[in-house]
């Protein structure tokens, strides 16, 4: 009778195609960080010093490029390492970029006029929503990305100097958080299920050609048996 990959082959399967598809939106993603970088450093760059801002872009840009460099590599030789390897190479670049981006909202949001502190709040919150789509197939990564770099958002608009729009912010952030969070686990969860369900269809087509085939082979034996 058919029958069905073992599970943890399945589940290996499974990681290994929703790496291919983390990757496989890199280095869009490392496009957009690098013009927002960019902006953001712009508008900064009115009110504090240049040498700091220049300083904290390009930190950015090494973290951008090294990522960029670790796409590369997958897309190159995505035997190299197994999954979790690369998992783990792409988690200790988000760790990172997430530190990079928070720190530099605590840093400059705190002392920026309002109008430099909620465009980078914009910026950020639009990087962190279209991430939902690049990270959610490693839904950890997500989490690691999105969670401190709203909460920065959050805790800079509290220590600000106390105006009705900062604190609006510092609510509002943790709100947009809970959101981002739940698309991400349900799209994770979606594809995790879809993928598994391709997988096992797979297998069972093949097990069933090949039940088929030993029939066919059976039954050909069968009708030029020799009848004594």
């Amino acid at each position: 009778p058919p029958s069905l990959p073992a599970t943890a082959e399945v589940e290996r399967q499974v990681l290994d195609r929703k790496v291919a598809l983390l990757f496989s939106n890199t280095e869009l993603g490392q496009v957009a960080t690098a013009i927002n970088a960019t902006l953001v450093s712009a508008a900064l760059g009115v009110v504090f010093p240049p040498q700091t801002i220049l300083a904290w872009w390009a930190a950015v840009m090494v973290a951008t490029l090294l990522r960029w460099n670790i796409a590369r590599a997958y897309l190159r030789a995505p035997l190299a390492l197994d999954a979790a390897g690369w998992v783990r190479r792409y988690r200790m670049n988000t760790l990172l970029v997430t530190s990079l981006w928070s720190a530099g909202m605590l840093f400059f949001g705190r002392e920026a006029p309002p109008a430099q502190l909620f465009f980078m709040a914009f910026i950020l919150a639009g990087m962190v929503a279209g991430a939902v789509s690049m990270l959610s197939p490693i839904v950890g990564l997500y989490r690691l990305y999105a969670i401190p770099i709203v909460l920065a958002v959050s805790l800079t608009a509290f220590l600000r100097h106390g105006a009705i729009e900062d604190y609006l912010l510092g609510l509002v952030a943790p709100l947009f958080l809970f959101a981002v969070l739940r698309s991400a686990s349900h799209l994770h969860d979606a594809l995790s299920d879809s993928i598994r369900l391709g997988i096992e269809q797979a297998s069972l087509v093949a097990s069933l050609r090949e039940a088929r085939d030993a029939a066919q082979a059976a039954s050909s034996r069968v009708r030029f048996w020799p009848v004594p």
